[in-house]
């Protein structure tokens, strides 16, 4: 199978058991509704936290079969001066 988009079913956030991970309780405001899973391979992967004016980074989450990666990137700058129109958006 391959990774898809989907809405988290009650039934699949109760067996994700969101409290495990160490940013619960200090970033989210809620449980993640929304993921992009590999059910073959028990790995999905969820968006934690969009930027703030201070601080760039989306955080990111991702549970591969059972092991939690933290993942942090930064959206990249579309529109670079000197930088020829043709490709401004390849990133």
């Amino acid at each position: 199978m391959t990774f898809v988009n989907e809405k988290i079913s009650e039934a699949d956030s109760e067996k994700a058991k969101w409290e495990q991970y160490p940013d619960y309780q200090n970033r989210w405001k809620r449980p993640p509704t929304f993921w992009t899973i590999d059910r073959d391979k028990n790995t999905y992967f969820w968006h934690i936290k969009g930027p703030i004016p201070e601080y760039q980074n989306q955080t990111f989450g991702l549970n591969l079969d059972g092991r939690f990666i933290y993942v942090e990137a930064i959206e990249t700058v579309k529109d670079v001066p000197g930088v020829d129109k043709r490709f401004a958006d390849f990133h």
